[in-house]
């Protein structure tokens, strides 16, 4: 029998309560066939689900005290643990990252590693696949140099013939360029524009991931799929208008209402192009980070003028700063505890002048506060452009001077129930499980992989998805626990830097900010 092999779909943000419609109408045809012939559940993510440390927690098996990763602008170099490519790699397996977050800069593995959307640079393993991110990040370095419409159609067509010769199908060519001819004649608005790049996007990913499966034929591969929590975010409303009220319009409702389905859909055609390529001996797995939610208490008439804040807080060069919902996410460094006490403090005293309100509501979760913009104990139909707010000591600041009036943005949550899917030789058929956790993931596929499970990972194997004979095997034969798969080699580098402006684009793309 032949080793068995292992490929992840990570379908970020994924909820039941979106597919289970969606699979009862037949509409997943793919993920359904996985269901099918394996087992699917619940898994528990944990607060604050910040996508970049629950993925690092998926795929080490520990908490985030453990493996050094708790925030977005976090690169590579923090890391503190191996991930379970890393223990594979070490005893001969070829393996394949694409898209997981917190890949870059990319190391040399036996296999590829191209990092994701996050990436403040082009880089990948091996280098040659570095056009494909100049592409995905829309950093055209090559071309910067270029003063006229005939070498800029030359640099396009020699990108286009690159990536045609690295699997891009003639279909999605064909969507690349509708999409570029319509974006021109009907000069698409930021809702419209949005989704069309993120589900293009995701072709173009599934093309080249098949050129890269076929090319090194790894034995674990993972894929980070981000289009549904990408529109979960901004499109919820128009999802789920009933919740929100009067304040979604209908014909945006109808304009948009498929959006968020959709992104289900397209992921679901994604991952039914690459089912075929798996060998019998290859078990699937589709996991998500984290759910998806209504957030009607978005629905604030002020957001936070996020650059004058962390200024009167004298934080600037010091925070990772965040949007979700009605919190804004500020991530100080370890060594920061001090200056995140102050800066708590600070917004934790912050008053409405006229009625004493606090404005700000924190909550510390390790080295990242959440605060509310503004408090949602403060009545805002009883605030006005020029009520001012004391920041003690740091002066008073009118509403208008710290907060900007918004439309509805974002509309969509994270929530703690993500998904669960697995299938292959040694998984039960049609089992619905019980709950589980994201720690018991890298447990979990190590046995998959008959690997034993390290003694300092926080989660436990999932022993409800395999068929309990294959349990036993491992047992008798010792196969099921080592004490540690580290061996120092894992070492965070000291006060990385973070290039602010990349990460702030790259934040705002993702809806973040």
């Amino acid at each position: 029998m032949t080793a068995p092999k292992l490929m992840v779909f990570e379908l970020d943000g994924a909820t039941w309560d979106v597919m289970n419609p969606l699979l009862e109408r037949g509409e997943l045809p793919n993920i359904k066939k996985i269901m099918d012939r394996g087992v699917h559940g619940v898994l528990m993510s944990e607060s604050p689900t910040i996508s970049p440390k629950i993925w690092t927690s998926i795929f080490s098996g520990k908490r985030p005290e453990k493996h050094g990763i708790d925030f977005f602008g976090a690169s590579a170099k923090m890391l503190r643990s191996k991930r379970i490519w890393n223990i594979l790699e070490d005893d001969g397996y070829k393996v394949g990252t694409f898209g997981t977050l917190v890949t870059w800069p990319p190391t040399p593995v036996n296999g590829f590693m191209i990092p994701s959307i996050c990436a403040l640079g082009t880089e990948t393993y091996p280098a040659e696949y570095s056009f494909f991110q100049e592409v995905a990040l829309s950093e055209r370095k090559k071309w910067k140099n270029t003063t006229g419409p005939i070498l800029a159609l030359k640099d396009s067509l020699s990108m286009a013939l690159k990536l045609k010769r690295h699997g891009i199908r003639l279909g999605t060519f064909l969507d690349g360029a509708a999409y570029l001819l319509k974006e021109k004649v009907s000069r698409y608005g930021l809702l419209d524009r949005y989704y069309r790049k993120v589900f293009l996007h995701l072709k173009l990913s599934a093309d080249f991931l098949i050129h890269l499966l076929k090319a090194f034929e790894p034995d674990f591969c993972t894929w980070h799929i981000h289009s549904c929590d990408s529109v979960a975010h901004r499109y919820w409303a128009f999802h789920e208008p009933e919740v929100f009220g009067d304040i979604v319009k209908p014909e945006m409702v109808k304009r948009f209402k498929n959006v968020i389905p959709d992104s289900y859909r397209e992921s679901d055609k994604a991952i039914g192009q690459l089912l075929p390529l798996m060998s019998k001996d290859t078990h699937v797995i589709v996991v998500s980070d984290h759910g998806g939610r209504a957030l009607p208490e978005a629905i604030n008439p002020y957001t936070a003028k996020l650059d004058r804040l962390l200024d009167i807080l004298g934080i600037t060069d010091k925070v990772v700063v965040a949007l979700f919902g009605p919190g804004v996410y500020l991530n100080f460094k370890e060594k920061d505890a001090e200056l995140m006490e102050r800066t708590r403090k600070v917004l934790s005293e912050a008053h409405l002048e006229n009625t004493g309100d606090k404005i700000f509501f924190i909550k510390p979760f390790g080295n990242t506060l959440v605060v509310t913009k503004p408090n949602r104990r403060v009545k805002v139909e009883e605030v006005t452009d020029e009520s001012p707010i004391s920041f003690g000591d740091r002066g008073t600041y009118k509403i208008k001077d710290l907060f900007a009036k918004q439309t509805m943005q974002m509309s969509g949550a994270h929530a703690d129930a993500g998904i669960i899917v697995m299938a292959g030789p040694h998984i039960k058929k049609g089992f619905e499980m019980t709950q589980t956790s994201i720690y018991d993931m890298t447990p979990t596929m190590l046995t998959i992989l008959g690997k034993p499970v390290a003694q300092d990972m926080d989660g436990a194997v999932m022993e409800q998805a395999f068929e309990p004979a294959y349990l036993k095997e491992l047992q008798s034969n010792g196969n099921d626990q080592v004490e540690t798969y580290e061996d120092g080699s894992y070492e965070p580098a000291e006060d990385e830097e973070i290039d602010r402006e990349k990460l702030k684009e790259r934040l705002q793309h993702l809806g973040y900010l």
